[in-house]
This record gives C-alpha cells, structure tokens and sequence, in this order.
C-alpha cells in the first residue's frame, strides 16, 4: 500500500492486484473490460449473444441489429461513469472502508467528496495507469 493526499487528506491506495481483496480484483476486472471496450460487461456479453444467434439463424439483419445495438452503446455514457475513476475509488480506500467487497455507490460518493476536494482526471490516470502496469501480470488478458 501506498499513500496518496487528496486535498488536506491522505488515503491508502493499493499498489498491485495483490494489494486487494478478491472480490475487488473481480470488480476491477469488470472495470478494466469496460475501460477497454467501452461497453460494460452484461451490455458486451447480450451483445455476443444476440450476434451468435443471428449467426446461427443465417440472418444478417439480425447480425446487423445487433452491431449497430452495440455501436450505439458505445456512443453514450450509460450513466456518465468513467472506468478510469471507478477503478480509481476501487484501490483508494477511506479510513474505515471495507476492503473485502466494493460498492459502486460509496465509490461514486467518495470520487463526489474527492473531485469537491480537488482531485483531477490527471491524478486519477495516473494512478490507475500505474497499478495496471505494477499489477500486469495478473491483467496479461485484458493489456
């Protein structure tokens, strides 16, 4: 664990995959997809899906569909959230944070409490880019 201040406060943050519980590195996963891929991972697998079925009913319309479903999710913020932030509130952690499990409303609260607190996107790349590389061997699949 590392530190790191965000305004006058000083936060713990993880420096590697194995810095974090496994339920974490689980969630990070999925956030590591999403930032790969744009898409969240239940919207890319019904996508997979629904391309696989057009394909075993030979119908290209619904090969189509289901492409221009999925290019149309990549074009819109579902929910405005940023895999770069949320990975980022995933390996800071509060003072008495649970650090077993990972609660996607407490993370989009503290990034609300950090961002009034003045972290920058800049902070956040940094950070995130850093664990990545420190924590490559267990992401090999996904870089």
């Amino acid at each position: 664990m590392k530190k790191i201040k965000i305004g006058e406060t000083e936060y713990e943050q993880a420096e590697t995959a194995e810095d974090l519980s496994i339920k974490r590195y689980a969630d990070l996963k999925q956030y590591l997809i999403y930032k790969e891929t744009g898409v969240a991972v239940p919207k890319l697998i019904d996508t997979i899906k629904g391309f696989i079925q057009g394909f075993d009913n030979e119908s290209k319309s619904e090969m189509l569909i289901t492409l221009h479903n999925y290019f149309t999710g990549l074009k819109q913020a579902e929910d405005k959230s940023d895999a770069d932030q949320m990975m980022f509130a995933l390996i800071t952690f509060e003072k008495d944070e649970d650090r077993t499990k990972f609660d996607e409303t407490f993370a989009k609260s503290k990034l609300e409490k950090w961002n009034k607190d003045g972290l920058t996107q800049r902070v956040v790349e940094d950070s995130v880019v850093n664990f990545i590389k420190a924590s490559s061997t267990h992401f090999a699949s996904f870089l």
